[in-house]
């Protein structure tokens, strides 16, 4: 009979640790499936381009970065002439911050991006650089606003609006790219995927897909603006 009971009790305590143990699995809120929250992805597609030139002293970094858990992400900017004694600017909640009234002509800049999820991961991305000069030839040609965006909204948008996938709504959302990656690398038209796929110069239909194909004038905007560095103008 004591033998009975003292199984018994063993098997209520055993009962009662497995029922804790899946418990506090299932309500960890950093562990969605009982896996570890991940940091941020390294921060990339920087605008200015690594190494650009000639770039407005008006000039505004944007950048992109995602979360493989979807969490949301604030950025720290550090950027200055020496990357030792960098200003930084904290707690941003957009991929973008206007430099404009900050910097001097002909000088050397460096900036990185700091990410941060609400769990407490971070990363830190590589520094980047651009030089800036009086008339910002390479920043501020073509604008975005004015010349760009209209022409994504008029061709584009039908197909690449607000569904999911890629996005040219926007900006930001045109530079972050869609779910096959990076459409557009700021400096560098050539190797753009945006500008192979209007243009023609690559594999599979030329966009817009079934429709007419841009006018020669403005896929030339679009290759100026991406090789002037992709800029939020």
């Amino acid at each position: 009979m004591l033998y009975k009971a003292i199984k018994l009790i063993g098997v209520v305590i055993l009962s009662l640790v497995l029922v804790t143990g899946c418990s506090d699995l299932g309500d960890d809120p950093a562990s969605p499936g009982g896996g570890e929250n991940q940091a941020p992805a390294e921060p990339s597609n920087p605008s200015p381009s690594d190494e650009a030139e000639d770039i407005s002293i008006e000039v505004e970094l944007s950048w992109s970065c995602t979360d493989p858990d979807g969490d949301p992400l604030t950025y720290d900017v550090h950027y200055g002439t020496d990357k030792n004694e960098p200003t930084i600017v904290e707690n941003l909640s957009t991929a973008n911050y206007s430099l404009n009234g900050e910097l001097v002509i002909d000088e050397n800049y460096y900036w990185k991006i700091i990410a941060h999820d609400d769990q407490g991961n971070s990363t830190e991305g590589d520094w980047w650089e651009f030089t800036t000069s009086e008339d910002g030839g390479g920043g501020s040609g073509v604008s975005w606003a004015e010349e760009i965006q209209p022409i994504f909204s008029n061709s584009c948008i039908v197909c690449h609006g607000s569904l999911g996938g890629l996005t040219l709504s926007s900006y930001i959302s045109a530079l972050s790219g869609g779910q096959s990656g990076d459409i557009i690398i700021p400096g560098d038209s050539e190797n753009s995927i945006l500008y192979k796929r209007i243009s023609g110069n690559t594999a599979g239909e030329r966009m817009p897909q079934g429709g007419t194909p841009l006018a020669q004038d403005k896929i030339d905007l679009i290759k100026d603006w991406i090789d002037e560095g992709a800029l939020d103008n």
